[in-house]
């Protein structure tokens, strides 16, 4: 990393919500723009176990932030995920920063593990440096604290006029965590209806959230003749507005059981206003007696989980009577409370501010760049216009009994979707002269949300012989380059030629298919050297094995591994895996493997093997095989019935893509005999959901797994058996191996390989 990356940064959270790490996000990616700091922004929620598939807008409304969002995701410069560590794993730079926070006092065994894995991380306070260092993570932890914009939150604001209202003001999102009811309820006892008094509620509730605020509200049984409450529910307030809520009000108050930071509180202590808040978590480490009105806790009490991770531990249990007293207190002695509030806004606008934060980054940034390590490799030169690139998807058509191909297809193009928001691709449903037997017309071409991919619309196949090389109809749309991901090599003149070579089977084990196949191989191989590809190998074995058997130069050939999608990643509790398992029939512990059931991948070595396992104290274990049939695929039935095993061997067939993580995931270990492999994608799966792996030890299979798996000849059933039997009967090595297959697994990323193929095509096009 050079000085010059210092000022660059990728940072993936979420922005334009106004809410938690979206609040600090959007804020603090701002201020850093305004120092000069060049920032790539990636919304890094999508499809995460808190909101689900819910997504940002394409266009935020925020010109800085849509900039950022347009801006290059290039991996080599450090990375920010600020969020949640359960999305840590989604961090593809080569130094790895983690940014989160936690309002209990201690984080779960498997947040530790994401931490851990970074290169240092991130907190918004001191309490929560001791939190994360009290639960194990060993990483380095700095203190980044937030803070508030001074031009939108500042005693000067103008306030909107009321008259003859002692207003009391909180601003929350709905949650155990903010004590609501402890807040409503003390209002309302405290203060009659006919007193000046009033406490307005400006909260929010996020779109994942099953809270129903009325419901909650109607169920306090507030009296009548109480202290006066309004609610308003879900109105986005843009910061120059909400100074302004702010500055109507007399007093902020904010009974929280817990804050990892606390904006809310900061922008009201900057607005001048004097603040009750929770003497307890990251509030107590900036605000006291001089400045603010500190809360009392009754006692520390188990925290309620929901949807995040505090089961197991504690939060502080506000006192409800001394929130009564300090409201009165505050109403009644509107002098005191002022100069307080005077002081907390001195306070906060001299060392809370968002640029104080930015230039902490920038610091830290610059002390990243100055370690002393290996030169990263750089972007290609940039094209002077955006590139138009194809890419054949025909393998992802249908979606049901998807292979190794289709599922490589599938995640490229989802990781370009992510690093790459300005070249333009189209998706060909068929290419050269193939198109899918099951494919529709009608049929979902999967397509990413971003604007600069779109299904190809044309004719099909696409680009077969004299048809020029179009992502649409229209000959103003010629694209520059055509990539071929299922061995299809057409004629694309004058666009270049990418294709990407998965294994060379065909031509080292030629009985290990059809004569159909090995003919339509071949033929395309040769169609692709005639006309001068660029060649992406999955694996070094790979390219050793195409180098050996044509006579290619060895700058053609650009070695990428693959990746699998996030999805893949541990069960967050055995609960999570048992609805997949229920749908399979799958009622005991079980040894997993998958595959296509033909004869490369020694489907019967596995079943002889296990046969033997029987007597080695391993009753209880099952043997669970997915995979769409191949060809020959009956001899697996054929050896089950004749081992007498069939009672214990589940053949589930093609199983959706979404149930592969728990069928990984609550396996007791995943099998992989293979005779060869151009990749292996199925134990980079299995690592990804942190299960221990056994696989033969051949072709690519040590280059994807290292030194994480346990390994074994495919030819020699008995060596099978022993390593099936140590890893059944020893749960220490279970654990090991468990931990190595997370750790290697970090070294694939979705995003790593679609940057890398994205060199490729800008090389390609621009020599």
């Amino acid at each position: 990393m050079t000085p010059q990356s210092a000022t660059k940064v990728v940072w993936q959270s979420a922005a334009v919500w106004p809410l938690g790490y979206a609040r600090y996000s959007s804020e603090l990616l701002r201020a850093l723009e305004g120092l000069g700091v060049q920032v790539a922004y990636r919304f890094v929620y999508r499809g995460s176990a808190v909101c689900g598939d819910f997504d940002e807008p394409r266009d935020t409304g925020d010109p800085a932030l849509d900039r950022m969002k347009q801006a290059v995701a290039n991996p080599d410069l450090p990375q920010v995920v600020c969020a949640s560590p359960d999305l840590f794993p989604r961090n593809f730079g080569r130094y790895r920063i983690g940014s989160a926070t936690t309002e209990v006092n201690g984080i779960p065994g498997e947040w530790v593990e994401h931490c851990n894995r970074m290169d240092e991380v991130w907190v918004m306070s001191p309490f929560n440096e001791r939190a994360f260092q009290e639960s194990g993570v060993t990483r380095p932890l700095f203190v980044m604290p937030g803070g508030v914009d001074p031009l939108r939150f500042n005693p000067e604001v103008q306030g909107y006029p009321l008259r003859d209202r002692y207003l009391f003001l909180s601003v929350f999102e709905w949650s155990e965590r903010k004590a609501p009811e402890i807040l409503l309820r003390a209002f309302n006892r405290e203060f009659r209806r006919h007193e000046e008094a009033v406490l307005f509620c400006k909260i929010m509730v996020p779109p994942w959230a099953p809270f129903d605020v009325p419901a909650a509200v109607r169920a306090l049984r507030l009296a009548p003749s109480g202290g006066r409450i309004v609610v308003d529910l879900n109105t986005y307030l843009p910061g120059a507005q909400l100074g302004r809520v702010y500055r109507s009000a007399d007093c902020f108050v904010m009974p929280t059981r817990g804050e990892g930071w606390g904006l809310p509180i900061f922008e009201a202590m900057a607005c001048g206003l004097p603040v009750i808040a929770t003497q307890w978590g990251a509030t107590a480490d900036y605000v006291n007696e001089e400045i603010a009105y500190p809360l009392r806790s009754k006692k520390l009490v188990t925290a309620l989980g929901g949807k995040y991770p505090y089961s197991g531990y504690q939060w502080a249990e506000p006192d409800e009577e001394h929130l009564r007293s300090l409201m009165r207190h505050v109403f009644e002695h509107r002098g005191e409370a002022g100069q307080r509030g005077q002081k907390a806004s001195q306070f906060v606008l001299q060392e809370l501010t968002w640029e104080r934060a930015a230039s902490r980054v920038v610091d830290r940034l610059r002390q990243i760049a100055d370690r002393p390590g290996p030169a990263r490799p750089s972007r290609a030169t940039a094209s002077p216009r955006p590139l138009r690139i194809g890419i054949d998807v025909s393998r992802t058509v249908p979606p049901r009994e998807r292979a190794g191909i289709g599922t490589y297809a599938l995640t490229l193009v989802e990781g370009l979707s992510r690093v790459d928001p300005i070249n333009q691709y189209v998706l060909y449903p068929g290419l050269g002269e193939f198109i899918h037997p099951d494919y529709d017309p009608l049929c979902e071409i999967p397509v990413p949300r971003q604007g600069n991919f779109r299904a190809y619309s044309g004719p099909l196949p696409a680009l077969a012989p004299g048809r020029p090389p179009r992502g649409m109809e229209g000959a103003s749309d010629e694209v520059d380059l055509v990539h071929a991901t299922a061995f299809a090599s057409p004629d694309v003149a004058p666009a270049k030629l990418v294709v990407t070579i998965f294994d060379m089977t065909y031509r080292l084990f030629p009985d290990l298919h059809l004569p159909s196949n090995v003919a339509f191989c071949e033929a395309q191989m040769q169609a692709a050297l005639h006309r001068a590809a660029q060649f992406i190998a999955i694996s070094e074995h790979t390219k050793r094995d195409f180098l050996s058997c044509y006579p290619v130069a060895e700058g053609r050939v650009r070695v990428i591994p693959l990746a699998v999608r996030h999805a893949f990643a541990p069960p967050t509790s055995p609960e999570s895996v048992r609805p997949v398992l229920r749908k399979y029939g799958i009622h005991s512990h079980y040894i997993f493997s998958l595959g296509s059931l033909e004869p490369r991948k020694n489907l019967s070595a596995l079943l002889r093997a296990f046969a033997q396992l029987r007597t080695s104290g391993t009753d209880d274990l099952r043997l669970v095989v997915a995979g769409c049939p191949g060809w020959l695929n009956s001899e697996a039935h054929h050896v089950a019935d004749q081992l007498q095993i069939a009672d214990r061997v589940q053949f589930l067939g093609y199983v959706d893509d979404d149930d592969l993580p728990a069928l990984y995931g609550g396996a007791r270990m995943f099998v992989y005999p293979s005779l060869y492999e151009g990749f292996g994608l199925p134990v980079l799966e299995a690592m990804s959901c942190g299960v221990p792996v056994l696989i033969s030890r051949t072709s690519s299979h040590p280059e994807v797994a290292g030194e994480a798996a346990l390994y074994f000849d495919p030819r020699n059933v008995d060596e099978l058996t022993e390593q099936m039997a140590r890893m059944a009967l020893d749960a220490s090595l279970r654990e090991a191996c468990r931990r190595r297959s997370l750790e290697r697994s970090r070294c694939f990323s979705v995003e790593r390989m679609a940057w890398e193929t994205l060199r490729v095509y800008e090389e390609v096009v621009l020599r």
